[in-house]
């Protein structure tokens, strides 16, 4: 999966350009609604909620040029409290969930789909 990258901060349009690593801890409470469209395609990386209030992931919202929406399991928003960790892998138009929440208190969310990839 590769190393630890710098913390990103919560917002609207998302930005994982520039600092490293496909892990990332989430600071910050801001619902996100896309992320950076550079990342080439089939890169996976996992996000963790950092700040102890969580934040919301909203699944098919429309960012901002230059960021792609997200496709999240069950059609539906996702919400990460503090330490949930997500898994997305980039296509060449979207963020796409591969992985049920794994939950900061080991439950993992029942998540069944044909075109599930766990990494």
């Amino acid at each position: 999966m590769g190393n630890k990258g710098a913390n990103l901060a919560s917002a609207a349009d998302m930005d994982f350009t520039g600092t490293g690593g496909n892990f990332r801890n989430v600071t910050g409470t801001t619902g996100v609604d896309g992320m950076t469209d550079s990342i080439a395609s089939g890169t996976q990386i996992v996000l963790r909620a950092n700040d102890a209030s969580g934040f919301r992931i909203l699944h098919g919202a429309t960012p901002s040029a230059g960021y792609d929406p997200f496709v999240l399991e069950g059609n539906h928003d996702q919400y990460l409290a503090q330490g949930d960790t997500i898994h997305l892998v980039k296509d060449a138009t979207n963020w796409t969930q591969t992985a049920p929440i794994k939950r900061s208190n080991n439950d993992v969310e029942n998540y069944a789909s044909a075109d599930t990839i766990v990494i």
